[in-house]
């Protein structure tokens, strides 16, 4: 449970990683939408039964992979929704890096706890 929107932000870049120190379902509300940086394909998981538990079950290559959340920019926002800019890194196994990402997060207040409802990669690059 986030108590900041800026801290559902950095879970959740903790959980795209496979440190398996955070599960996806902890940082996201549902629905919850993914595009790819080329619009290739988008996912939508609208029940916990959808979510997995790890985002390795997504893409085997990211397996022991890290993530690391480099800048944070609001771009806009209420006191119940905000939309920011992310800039991030995702590392191999043995720490090398293996890509970067520029992405808007829209995270969501639900309860007192804010999460990411949307994720959208608009440029991946090497890192």
């Amino acid at each position: 449970m986030a108590r900041t929107p800026e801290e559902a932000v950095a879970l959740h870049v903790k959980a795209i990683g496979d440190t398996k120190e955070i599960k996806m379902a902890d940082t996201i509300h549902l629905p919850f939408q993914h595009y790819s940086a080329r619009a290739e394909w988008v996912f939508q998981w609208d029940t916990p039964d959808d979510v997995p538990e790890y985002m390795e079950m997504l893409d085997p290559k990211w397996t022991g992979s890290s993530c690391l959340l480099k800048e944070l920019q609001r771009l806009a926002g209420s006191e119940h929704k905000i939309a920011y800019r992310v800039l991030a890194t995702r590392f191999h196994a043995d720490g090398t890096p293996m890509q970067g990402f520029e992405a808007i997060y829209s995270v969501l207040k639900m309860d007192e706890d804010w999460r990411v409802v949307n994720r959208n990669p608009i440029n991946v690059f090497p890192a």
